[in-house]
């Protein structure tokens, strides 16, 4: 007798697949253009449909599809736009280096996929937009699981000075999580402010300042 194995995709708590964003759905519609016409419409019908970003499933032999909806084509070229990069061998890597920061030969494909599958969902969220951070979303999802696992530890542990090794372990961890936050929202461009001065006012005995103000960086200006 044949077992066939549950195939399952990542979901966003109510049984739905999770959504790509507007511009990363752009970025793997670039890939299109290098595929053959009748791949590229078949490709590009199934990302317009499904608007799902790529996941994983466990086959009978226990290797691992990257589908969308069931489509391998798909697949691979969604994952080009989910990690935010101009080519499927990049991405492909990211994605393996983040397997291998939790597969153990133990692991069943089916647990392999789910582990992957929550990786990828992580990788959404961030919405990476180039290699920079490309490479960084990856390590902050990588940081934060062994962050985790460090203070799992302490629920486990028989000595004091086990707990503090774990403690320390954990606290060095969260600490680099919180600068890739950081690193990450200044590649983004978030937490800047810029006010551009559009009209200027002079009053008797003033001076007008014409150019940009920048808040926090000083005036670039003439006077």
């Amino acid at each position: 007798m044949t077992k066939t194995m549950e195939k399952k995709s990542p979901t966003n708590g109510k049984g739905d697949q999770g959504v790509l964003l507007p511009s990363q759905k752009g970025r793997f519609k670039k890939e299109l253009s290098k595929m053959s016409p009748a791949l590229a419409e078949k490709t590009a019908g199934v990302i317009d449909g499904g608007s799902n970003y790529p996941y994983l499933t466990a086959r009978e032999d226990g290797n691992l599809d990257l589908v969308i909806d069931g489509d391998k084509d798909a697949g691979r070229t969604a994952l080009v736009g989910l990690f935010g990069v101009h080519g499927p061998w990049y991405a492909h890597e990211q994605l393996s280096l983040l397997r291998r920061t939790h597969a153990t030969v133990e692991q069943s494909a089916e647990d392999q996929a789910e582990k992957a599958n929550n990786d990828l969902a992580a990788i959404a969220s961030i919405s990476p937009d180039g290699a920079m951070q490309s490479m960084l979303a990856t390590q902050m999802v990588a940081t934060h699981r062994a962050a985790m696992k460090a203070l799992s530890q302490l629920h486990s542990v028989d000595t004091l000075r086990q707990a503090d090794s774990a403690m320390n372990r954990a606290s060095k961890l969260l600490n680099v999580h919180i600068k890739q936050i950081e690193a990450m929202n200044k590649l983004k461009g978030k937490g800047q402010q810029k006010v551009v001065v559009e009209h200027v006012h002079v009053h008797k005995g003033g001076q007008a300042i014409v150019g940009t103000v920048e808040g926090g960086g000083g005036v670039s200006a003439k006077k």
